[in-house]
């Protein structure tokens, strides 16, 4: 599907130094983080982001809540793929001429079929990427509901339902 190198765009820092540790310099001055080797880059972050226009192939955007897509636009290359798999709570307001101008190719999908899936489960390993998660037991689910309305969520939770 994609090639090359796998980059990383977060808007909360505490998510990479809670997984990996505090790094020697902050995250947005370093274009690969020396902890784990990640190229970061800021969605917050105005300079970030105007220092990456222009530098990425693809986006696989797995945001499912309101957020600038047209921020990220700006990210790819001419000809790049944008991937929506997060479903906002809004359609998203693209900005057609520059999706035209670019030659950019936006696509996306709430499931894949078995080989895709395969596909991406196989490029994640090669690459060695994963997901940050918080395992909870089913009888937390309350209090995660609660604690994702106040905005006191920095992973997915995982419900264990081995332990249930």
């Amino acid at each position: 599907m994609f090639g090359g190198s796998v980059s990383k765009l977060r808007s909360i820092v505490d998510r990479h130094v809670e997984t990996h540790g505090p790094c020697s310099q902050p995250v947005w001055t370093v274009p690969i983080c020396p902890v784990c080797g990640t190229l970061f880059c800021i969605a917050g972050d105005e300079g970030a982001m105007k220092a990456a226009a222009g530098t990425l192939d693809a986006i696989i955007d797995t945001v499912s809540a309101a957020h600038d897509i047209n921020a990220l636009l700006t990210l790819l290359a001419p000809a790049g793929k944008y991937v929506m798999v997060g479903l906002p709570p809004d359609a998203p307001k693209l900005n057609n001429s520059l999706i035209i101008m670019k030659c950019l190719t936006v696509a996306g999908s709430l499931t894949g079929n078995h080989d895709m899936t395969q596909d991406m489960l196989e490029f994640c390993g090669k690459h060695n990427i994963t997901s940050d998660v918080e395992v909870i037991d089913m009888d937390y689910v309350n209090t995660a509901m609660d604690r994702m309305e106040k905005g006191d969520v920095k992973f997915r939770f995982v419900i264990d339902i081995n332990k249930s």
